[in-house]
């Protein structure tokens, strides 16, 4: 038949067309007339997203990073139009000038959460309720509930290590991340610590979902494909999670509980009202943000703070010599040095997010530190490798309070590479409420028990579980809680 014949031909030359532009654009990027051809990087990585995308799925993403760093040096380029920048220096000039990337655009969603506004204009007309949700009062308000939820914590505990069992110390506090987060954002609902699990699968929902808006964010264009998928995948099923606690917060009488969602929600005159998709998108982010980011710095403190003794035995004196049997009062918590140097080192060995928030300079060209950022070039300082850098702080790969203490003299220690919070617009805001439920848990946790690792634990075996999709994901941490002696 002559149809199927020019048919055949057709599909040939429009496959020809396709290969000859694609080509062309592989060349255009390789080229030294591209405006990032001075900066050095991985071939691949000029060519296509993909490239990133690959090692975001695969959770190696802060590995390949620090490594690219240490090859090529600070300016490396990791993407046809993006920089990583691993420049303590340039920090404040890159988050105080340039606003959100296109990687913040990864979900599928019919609306945005503060954190994913793509307009800056739009983000200041939605700061101000937000401000109001975390402000002093209300930050005072929500004190007595992380307290409350890390009592129930304590006592579960106590009851397992009198019963001798091995236990996954980061579940046990991930769930109690779960239930302070839903306390503080949605007035409770969630307990996952009474159940002892997470029987929604909230956890495994999140990740997953985190993982697919990590990849979309690489190549945002793939979301609206992913839309006609005939399933629900795990960010619509997160999503439909997320609406009904929107509808169960709306329901409640006003003013019986002052959590994060009602106050914006209920705004105050001149305020932005948001809207319903916007107040689910919003408690979206208020669940991973509010649980993943305690839980894991915790995790972390006691993975460091119970396998050094001496650390152990010192934070413990100060903390006795503070409070006794007590219960801590947030004024003393929060001064106590030693204290305060263990959770600034668990957040700088395992920050709560491993690559740099990324900005995008949009329709101008930017001068930082000499080096030329052309119109429309994503950039980012990538937070664990500026972290675990040598040039940054001696001995990067070791837990080492003291660094920020000052006492042991001729450490390398540039507190300006240290932004486990993020920097400038787009600072977590969160970040009072997460250090005081880090150090309240931390007190009464070492206060309250001594700590044996499981026989069948390796702390080289764990470090290399974590993997990294935005959020991380790790192994778990086996141990055997008793009374200190």
């Amino acid at each position: 038949m002559v149809f199927p014949v020019y048919l055949n031909i057709a599909l040939a030359a429009l496959s020809l067309c396709y290969l000859q532009a694609y080509a062309s654009v592989v060349a255009y990027r390789l080229c030294p007339f591209h405006p990032l051809a001075t900066y050095p990087g991985p071939p691949l990585a000029k060519i296509t997203k993909w490239y990133m995308a690959y090692y975001v799925a695969r959770g190696t993403r802060h590995l390949l990073i620090k490594d690219l760093h240490a090859r090529y040096g600070p300016w490396v380029r990791i993407g046809p139009n993006e920089l990583s920048v691993n420049e303590p220096a340039a920090i404040r000039p890159i988050y105080a000038q340039m606003y959100r990337g296109p990687s913040y655009q990864g979900a599928p969603s019919d609306a945005d959460a503060l954190t994913n506004i793509p307009n800056k204009e739009r983000y200041l007309e939605r700061l101000p309720a937000w401000h109001r949700a975390f402000s002093s009062e209300n930050i005072k308000r929500f004190r007595p509930m992380a307290e409350a939820r890390t009592a129930q914590l304590i006592e579960i505990l106590a009851k397992k290590s009198e019963d001798g069992e091995t236990i996954d110390l980061s579940h046990w506090i991930s769930m109690w991340g779960i239930d302070n987060m839903g306390d503080m954002s949605f007035s409770g609902g969630f307990e996952k610590l009474a159940a002892g699990r997470d029987e929604e699968g909230w956890t495994d929902i999140i990740l997953m979902g985190v993982l697919v808006v990590g990849v979309l964010g690489q190549v945002p264009y793939m979301r609206d494909i992913l839309r006609l998928a005939p399933t629900p995948g795990p960010i619509a099923v997160f999503q439909r999670l997320t609406g009904k606690k929107v509808e169960e917060t709306r329901q409640k009488q006003a003013g019986v509980h002052a959590d994060i969602l009602s106050i914006l929600q209920n705004t105050e005159p001149g305020e932005y009202k948001i809207t319903e998709a916007e107040a689910a998108a919003d408690a979206s982010f208020l669940i991973v943000a509010g649980w993943d980011t305690v839980s894991e710095c915790a995790t972390t403190f006691f993975r460091y703070v119970f396998a050094d003794r001496a650390v152990l035995a010192r934070l413990r004196a100060e903390i006795l010599d503070a409070f006794g049997d007590l219960d801590p009062d947030y004024d003393t918590l929060m001064r106590l040095p030693y204290l305060d140097a263990c959770v600034q080192e668990a957040l700088r060995m395992v920050p709560p997010v491993a690559a740099g928030p990324p900005r995008t300079s949009g329709a101008a060209d930017y001068t930082i530190l000499g080096h030329y950022i052309p119109k429309e070039t994503v950039v980012a300082c990538p937070i664990y490798a500026m972290h675990r850098s040598a040039d940054n702080f001696s001995d990067p790969d070791t837990f080492m309070p003291e660094r920020w203490l000052g006492e042991r003299s001729g450490l390398v220690h540039n507190p300006e590479a240290f932004i486990p919070f993020s920097s400038g617009i787009g600072i977590c805001l969160g970040k009072p409420v997460a250090l005081y439920n880090m150090k309240l848990l931390a007190a009464k946790l070492v206060r309250s028990f001594d700590a044996d690792f499981a026989e069948s634990f390796s702390s080289e075996e764990f470090d290399g579980s974590y993997k990294e999709h935005n959020l991380w994901r790790h192994g778990p941490l086996l141990m055997r809680l008793r009374m200190p002696k």
